[in-house]
């Protein structure tokens, strides 16, 4: 039973209802909106009469006219806090039938994508941007929070699908707009994924997962719209150059990174892919200096060397500018200063030489000088002939 409270502040007597009904409240001139608003925390209805009425509507199926009503009715109101911790104490232990679950699905599917719900969607964003205690109250409320398996597969199903894919993207990177992450929250996440991934079974579990993925459909959309980000926006590539800034990782991240690298570009599949990527990237064939530097070989030694830095040959996981085709384990590299340094000449060298190949690097600065002066352009030329023709192990840039 409850209390009316209004006939308790009025005449000192407690008068007990199943429930506090629109036609006592009228003896008051109220009607319940303006009860509930006046007395909040108080119930207009008792347990016993919400369980028999519970008990009675089930089964009952209304018609769309009375749906219609109620959703008019419930439009535009606003629930109290207390009224929608009820609701959800109510619902606790409630079990729905397939068909419920469906019209509550489809209402929702309905209400979010209409003009209201995207309306909905936007506030909400735009109240939550930088509100940090608005990602404390969802963290609070994610915390220990357990997905049954058959909800995990039912995400999973929805994230992968193609026809989600670019929808599901958009809506988290929009959720994520404006949000700032304090220190001590991004040591926590740091200490959490230095435990998670120190573990090998999980890594090897992630790197077949990620393969998976990379094969599927979604995948391939999901490369598709990175390469096409990288043709048309100018500012993605700054993006995720400023995203990296400050990022530092161990000596043994970068030892794994590259022995990986290493062991994959080495198999046939790797190979196959570094070619398509070449082709897929627009470079068919050389740079300008490149193709100097061909034409020169072309021109001076005849039959002696073929251009495959577009992806046609590998020697182990390189891919070396030109290749000796008349017999002899040579190869050519052509260097630019900007992106390269006498390390690299010293490692690609000793790479190619546990395969059985000479290499002589040619720089762009010393190209340059062959190419303003007569003189160093034939000290250029006898540097690849004593590299050509000698049985030398090895001859490097002057």
């Amino acid at each position: 039973m409850v209390r009316c409270e209004k006939c308790y502040e009025e005449t000192g007597q407690e008068i007990w209802f199943n429930r506090v009904a629109g036609m006592h409240l009228k003896s008051h001139g109220m009607e319940l909106s303006e009860y509930e608003e006046k007395y909040p925390g108080c119930p207009s209805y008792s347990e016993e009469f919400s369980n028999s009425l519970s008990e009675a509507m089930t089964g009952m199926v209304y018609s769309e006219e009375r749906n219609r009503k109620i959703s008019e009715a419930l439009t535009d109101r606003v629930f109290t806090e207390e009224h929608c911790r009820n609701l959800s104490e109510s619902h606790k232990g409630m079990v729905f039938s397939e068909e419920s679950k469906e019209n509550i699905r489809r209402g929702q599917l309905e209400f979010w994508a209409s003009e209201e719900g995207q309306a909905v969607i936007a506030q909400r964003e735009e109240d939550r941007l930088g509100d940090e205690e608005w990602g404390r109250h969802i963290s609070e409320g994610l915390t220990g929070l357990i997905h049954s398996d058959e909800w995990r597969q039912h995400m999973s199903e929805a994230r992968t699908d193609p026809e989600n894919f670019e929808r599901w993207n958009s809506n988290i990177s929009k959720s994520l707009m404006g949000h700032s992450t304090s220190e001590e929250t991004v040591e926590k996440i740091k200490a959490g994924l230095e435990v998670y991934w120190s573990d090998p079974e999980v890594r090897e579990e992630h790197s077949r997962k990620c393969r998976e993925y990379w094969d599927s459909e979604v995948g391939q959309l999901t490369r598709a719209r990175i390469s096409e980000n990288r043709e048309t926006d100018t500012e993605w590539a700054d993006s995720i150059s400023r995203a990296k800034i400050g990022s530092k990782l161990s000596d043994e991240h970068k030892e794994s990174i590259s022995k990986g690298g290493k062991a994959y570009w080495a198999t046939e599949e790797g190979k196959a892919g570094r070619s398509s990527s070449f082709k897929d990237g627009g470079r068919y064939t050389f740079n300008e200096e490149e193709e100097l530097l061909y034409l020169t070989l072309v021109d001076c030694f005849p039959g002696e060397y073929s251009f495959v830095g577009d992806g046609k040959e590998y020697i182990g996981s390189k891919c070396p500018d030109f290749i000796n085709i008349n017999g002899k384990s040579k190869v050519i590299e052509y260097f630019g200063s900007h992106w390269h340094t006498q390390y690299h000449e010293y490692s690609r060298s000793e790479c190619l030489r546990e395969y059985g190949y000479e290499t002589l690097v040619i720089w762009d600065w010393q190209l340059d000088k062959a190419s303003e002066s007569f003189e160093e352009f034939c000290k250029l030329m006898q540097r690849i002939s004593d590299f050509t023709y000698s049985k030398a192990t090895i001859v490097r840039s002057i």
